[in-house]
């Protein structure tokens, strides 16, 4: 079921969205319609996150601020959040603002340093209100899947 913090798409949706924004997905990876990953050892992966918020019936963008991150975490099964394996972030300068979306890039030499196997990702948002930090989970736990 997808998080009501993040619009899931349809594989040829995102290629189609990468592609306008000079993206891609390449070699033996894919991202399922309910945000499951799967990497061959080696190859690289653009992970666009949508910024939205609200349900199917209402639903707006989320403008991010100076000091807010997105943050992409991935760990092995039962791994805190505080634990990565491996770690990405981005801010408001990286925000896309055709489609208010941010991208992870995974690189060749991230997905090598992982052996074959089973992982879990997890996408949070930090962001200030009244100088209070606060977080939401954007996308919450998902496999990710390693292939050698």
């Amino acid at each position: 079921m997808a998080n009501d913090r993040i619009q899931i798409y349809t594989k040829e949706e995102i290629d189609n969205l990468l592609q306008q924004q000079g993206l891609s997905i390449r070699g033996e990876t894919r991202i399922s319609k309910d945000g499951i990953i799967t990497i061959s050892r080696g190859d690289t992966l653009d992970i666009p996150v949508w910024l939205k918020t609200g349900n199917p019936l209402m639903s707006y963008d989320i403008q991010l601020s100076e000091g807010d991150v997105v943050e992409f975490r991935l760990f092995t099964a039962n791994e805190k959040w505080e634990n990565p394996l491996l770690r990405k972030e981005c801010n408001s300068d990286d925000v896309i603002q055709d489609g208010n979306y941010v991208v992870f890039n995974i690189t060749s030499e991230d997905s090598l340093g992982l052996d074959e196997g089973v992982y879990y990702y997890q996408v949070k948002l930090t962001y200030y209100v009244n100088d209070i930090q606060k977080t939401t989970t954007l996308i919450p736990r998902r496999r990710f899947y390693v292939l050698n």
